[in-house]
């Protein structure tokens, strides 16, 4: 998967009961989203999707084919790649600026948002099944044969890594200049590969992966909170950048093959697969459920913006849009019985951590970030709410190391008596 954009300093999530709680919306359980098809207008496999926000976004495929979207994929229209290859990967840094890599070592870059594709010359024959940038100079793309690559000048040229590194290496991930990771496989292999980067891709360190099943599919959040997938349901996940992982067993799914992962922050991911299958989890990988696709299409990749909003693509053309399930009339469970304020997570934290609350009736509510000296550093929320659960994710960048408070006041709406007011601490540690 890919270098994920940062989100924006004030991020809310509207959630209408806690994670650990299950509401009848129709049929479904909170935290999923439905998935509906898109018309591609082509049968071609479809195999790497990447979007910079709801509505931008690309996909590559077989046979050079490179689709575009302005509005969420409603239309779909064809860029002209001017060959013939398949399509492996397409990843963008901007509206203007990506690139495309595939068979026979194929690496195509625009810079006007895919009027037009320039080849680049990536010095092999081997096939590059993805490719990761952290700016608009320097990226890393890898594929069969051990191959990896790196390009410093916006992939005009491409140096390969030496080391002893799998035959095949899938997936490739940055977080920010410094840290990345890539999935690989090898046959007859005892133990599964990660190759970890801290130097932007210069040099890579080989970490085994306690199963002899392929990997096929990386994806971070941050420098620590990473996920890779496999063959026949394997999903781990890394709370330590990496150097450990840990299999998720709680998949409730066909035992499929997942080939993309994609998480929209450290609580909120997707997996996708063999027979069209998608599963998905809202605790970070503690428990994974089932989620109908409504094909029985291999798919190849899927990417998500937000906890909501993604995509999926596939064979013969398939492409699925993922939105919020939730409907307000379809909901049979009653809203929270009381008010409360909810412990940030994580804590401590660098740079970012969530705050949530939950509110019994509709009120006017407030939610300030205070430091040590009283002084207002933040405001999170100044208006009126329905009642439910909210959760905010504030980002502390900017500021110093230390203690910091968070105001949580509530004033009820429709003449309801009684207002409530707490104050939490919270640790910013860099």
């Amino acid at each position: 998967m890919n270098l994920k954009n940062l989100p924006s300093t004030f991020l809310r999530t509207f959630l209408f009961l806690p994670i650990f709680l299950v509401l009848s919306l129709a049929g479904v359980t909170f935290g999923e989203v439905t998935w509906q098809q898109q018309v591609s207008g082509i049968t071609n496999e479809l195999r790497s999707v990447f979007f910079l926000d709801e509505n931008i976004g690309w996909i590559a495929g077989n046979t050079g084919i490179i689709l575009h979207t302005t509005d969420g994929g409603e239309h779909w229209n064809r860029q002209t790649s001017n060959t013939s290859r398949d399509l492996r990967c397409i990843f963008f840094m901007d509206p203007d600026t990506g690139w495309v890599t595939g068979a026979l070592g194929i690496i195509l870059k625009t810079t006007d948002g895919g009027n037009s594709w320039i080849p680049r010359n990536s010095g092999t024959v081997f096939q590059l099944l993805s490719a990761c940038f952290t700016d608009a100079s320097t990226g890393c793309a890898v594929g069969t044969g051990g191959l990896i690559l790196r390009t410093t000048d916006g992939g005009t040229t491409w140096l390969p890594r030496t080391g002893a590194y799998p035959e095949d290496i899938t997936g490739v991930d940055f977080v920010d200049s410094l840290y990345g990771w890539a999935a690989a496989s090898e046959s007859g292999a005892t133990a599964s590969t990660i190759l970890k980067t801290m130097d932007g891709g210069e040099t890579w360190q080989v970490v085994n992966v306690p199963t002899f099943w392929p990997l096929f599919s990386i994806d971070f959040v941050d420098r620590n909170t990473g996920w890779v997938v496999g063959y026949l349901e394997t999903i781990f996940r890394s709370v330590d950048g990496g150097n450990t992982w840990i299999e998720e067993t709680g998949i409730s799914t066909t035992p499929e093959s997942f080939y993309s992962v994609s998480f929209a922050d450290d609580r909120h991911g997707w997996a996708v697969g063999y027979g069209g299958v998608i599963a998905a989890t809202v605790s970070g990988g503690d428990l994974w459920t089932a989620q109908a696709s409504g094909t029985t299409d291999i798919l190849w990749d899927v990417y998500f913006v937000n906890s909501t909003i993604g995509w999926a693509v596939g064979e013969h053309g398939i492409i699925l849009k993922a939105a919020p399930a939730v409907n307000l009339d379809d909901i049979h469970s009653n809203y929270p019985e009381k008010v409360t304020l909810f412990a940030n997570y994580p804590n401590p934290f660098n740079p970012a951590t969530h705050i949530g609350f939950q509110i019994s009736d509709p009120g006017f509510v407030s939610l300030r970030i205070y430091d040590v000296s009283g002084k207002e550093v933040a405001m999170l929320v100044s208006e009126k709410l329905s009642a439910g659960n909210y959760d905010y994710n504030w980002d502390a960048g900017g500021l110093a190391s230390g203690i910091y408070y968070y105001r949580f006041h509530v004033t009820p709406a429709f003449g309801i008596s009684g207002s409530f007011t707490q104050t939490r601490k919270m640790m910013l540690l860099r």
